[in-house]
């Protein structure tokens, strides 16, 4: 028992410090930018040393990648919800997705710009991240094939362009622009969403027997 209760303490202990070094670095990267940030730096905001550091993290892009993780983490679950609304849902019922995700996205803010500027300033992390957009319209296009999508080639672009509408608006947001927290932009959102629905329903192949 002894063992385990020492054992269950030590991971306790490391991952209070990879969650030191994870707030650090995001810090770091947030006031003097990805590029500029230092590992010394990130370690000793975080009480840490730079040996340290490099046993949580092979690179300050790792650092990204797990951000972009607990991002995608975070986003998940309305995709979810997305599968749970019947086959061609209300108005109402896509305005409050949409809302539901604009409150998820506005949470996550500062990791955006943090994780946004470093994709810029990093080609590896570009290929990466484009790999991953198309993770998440794989699993947007799963979360409304029930709507009634044609075919799956018309599911993914569906998909991809409503994806790529939704992230480039948080985005946006996260850095401030003119269109934060305006209700119309939510509105623009539900009625492009609202009407890809329509379409997959009214695309969907019927049985006429």
């Amino acid at each position: 028992m002894a063992r385990v209760a020492r054992s269950q303490l030590r991971e306790a202990q490391r991952q209070l410090t990879h969650e030191r070094l994870l707030e650090a670095a995001q810090a770091e990267f947030a006031e003097r930018g990805y590029v500029a940030a230092r590992v010394d730096d990130i370690a000793t905001r975080a009480g840490a040393t730079r040996a340290t550091f490099y046993l949580h993290f092979g690179s300050k892009t790792d650092v990204i990648l797990e951000l972009l993780d607990r991002g995608r983490a975070d986003f998940h679950p309305l995709w979810d919800q997305l599968a749970e609304l019947p086959r061609r849902p209300s108005r109402e019922q896509v305005r409050a997705w949409v809302e539901a995700a604009a409150r998820v996205w506005e949470r996550s803010a500062a990791r955006t710009r943090v994780v946004v500027q470093a994709i810029a300033a990093d080609p590896a992390l570009s290929a990466t991240q484009d790999q991953r957009v198309q993770t998440e319209v794989d699993l947007l296009v799963a979360a409304t094939r029930h709507m009634g999508w044609a075919d799956d080639a018309h599911a993914r672009l569906e998909c991809l362009l409503l994806f790529a509408q939704l992230e480039r608006t948080f985005h946006l947001w996260s850095f401030g622009d003119e269109a934060d927290h305006d209700e119309r932009v939510l509105d623009i959102l539900t009625e492009n969403w609202w009407a890809a629905f329509r379409r997959a329903d009214e695309m969907a192949p019927r049985d006429d027997s």
